[in-house]
């Protein structure tokens, strides 16, 4: 008679797999009291003092803009905010931090570098306004909805 072969070890269990990356936390928001005197002096309303002093508070920048009198639109009624910029990396930054957080800033629209960004879209490329603050080059400009 043949002995039965003994079955098999199992296998054992492979490994589990190495964990994902952790993805980079969104950048923090900021008290909207942190600025919003300053904001208020310049004459900003509503969430436009939110953003500057989201962006003050997050990137140190002072050179922060709003409203203009006579003007027709959003800077005429303290719903704009133009946050003067010395590089591109800043403006980039700055324009990422703000459409992370669009929803809570209430943004209606971003402009720089003549290309304009809408909620839920895309940047699209601006027609030539004639200027490099015109177009925008050398400030984030940031309108919100109240």
């Amino acid at each position: 008679m043949i002995p039965a072969e003994a079955p098999a070890a199992p296998s054992p269990a492979p490994a589990p797999a190495p964990a994902a990356p952790a993805a980079p936390a969104p950048p923090k928001t900021v008290s909207t009291s942190a600025f919003d005197a300053a904001a208020a002096r310049i004459g900003l309303r509503g969430y436009a003092r939110v953003v500057y002093s989201a962006v003050r508070s997050t990137f140190g920048i002072t050179n922060i803009g709003g409203y203009r009198a006579g003007d027709p639109r959003d800077h005429g009624t303290g719903h704009a905010v133009d946050v003067m910029i010395t590089n591109r990396a800043t403006g980039d930054a700055v324009a990422a931090y703000v459409i992370a957080h669009a929803s809570e800033f209430h943004v209606k629209y971003i402009i720089w570098r003549q290309r304009i960004w809408f909620p839920g879209g895309s940047w699209k490329a601006m027609a030539d306004r004639g200027g490099v603050t015109a177009n925008h080059y050398d400030h984030v400009h940031i309108s919100v909805t109240s």
